[in-house]
């Protein structure tokens, strides 16, 4: 029994000696991307509050609401804050250190005086104790390392500056030699967004507080390749955007955020499709979309277009 004990107060110290330091000097290390994260974590938390502010005053006013959507929409709202509350709780050394540590502590605590207990239900529930703190701290280690997962993403996009520079200057040197029989005329390529091909000043509605899955796709109606091919879209703070696969990069500001989609080459005369985004939209009203694709071999092509999000 004795040597069961100093083996879990030794796994307990190990965890609290070694794993516990790392988990925060990473973060300290990754400052950039913490902050980064923590900023759209606090934007999604302000705009949940906001939105669900909004729904109880219609919840109030009573008239002609469909209340089963009505509840549907706040638990949503309500979930999303919460999560954003708990992420942000693990971008914070010491607020990790509290999750982690104090729970191993008592652990630790509970296992040391065991050795001078000797009635059974006593022994049973120290033991209850020691164990429930310690999966809890497990349980917040795991998440925190999930949450790193995401800071080292942001750390890794950052790395891909100096290949975009690349591409950038090739792209600004077409822009200044489009007339060349080897560039691509830059009308020939075009964004494609729900279906709908891009175009300055057009409205696109969607539904507020609803998860969108929006397909993306890049068309090249020219004889030409297009090579190392870049689509983004500027979209206000109160867009939740997922990070999916077929996404690149999300660089989040306090007002914006800007969606990177990549594709080393879209053949002559393709619609090449990149997937879908989810989004949802926290918050009813218009707003100016900026969307940019650029190009190795073509001009580089902004459009400002407008999404209407209705409730």
């Amino acid at each position: 029994m004795n040597n069961i004990i100093n083996l879990c107060a030794s796994l307990v110290l190990t965890l609290l000696g070694f794993v516990l330091p790392i988990l925060a000097i990473l973060l300290s290390i990754f400052s950039e991307g913490t902050k980064a994260l923590t900023l759209k974590y606090e934007n999604e938390k302000k705009q949940s509050d906001e939105n669900i502010d909004s729904e109880l005053k219609k919840k109030e006013k009573g008239k002609g609401l469909d209340y089963v959507v009505l509840e549907k929409t706040l638990k949503i709202l309500k979930r999303n804050k919460e999560n954003a509350e708990k992420k942000l709780g693990y971008l914070k050394p010491t607020s990790l250190v509290i999750k982690i540590a104090l729970p191993l502590v008592v652990s630790f605590i509970c296992l040391v005086s065991l050795f001078n207990t000797e009635t059974l239900w006593t022994i049973i529930i120290v033991l209850f104790v020691s164990l429930v703190s310690f999966i809890y701290s497990v349980y917040s280690m795991w998440k925190s390392l999930a949450v790193l997962v995401e800071v080292s993403i942001i750390v890794n996009e950052t790395k891909r500056n100096s290949e975009d520079r690349i591409i950038e200057l090739l792209s600004n040197i077409a822009n200044r030699d489009e007339d060349s029989s080897l560039l691509l005329k830059s009308e020939n390529i075009n964004i494609k967004f729900n279906n709908e091909v891009l175009q300055n000043n057009k409205q696109i509605e969607f539904s507020v507080n609803i998860n969108h899955e929006i397909p993306i796709s890049i068309i090249n109606k020219g004889d030409i390749m297009a090579k190392n091919v870049e689509i983004g879209l500027i979209f206000p703070s109160d867009f939740l955007v997922e990070k999916t696969k077929n996404i690149d990069s999300i660089y989040t500001e306090e007002i914006r955020q800007i969606i990177r989609l990549k594709d080393e080459c879209i053949r002559d005369n393709e619609n090449k499709l990149k997937g879908k985004i989810n989004i949802t939209f926290l918050k009813a009203g218009v707003h100016e979309v900026t969307a940019f694709i650029k190009g190795e071999n073509f001009k580089s092509k902004y459009i400002k277009f407008i999404i209407k999000v209705v409730n």
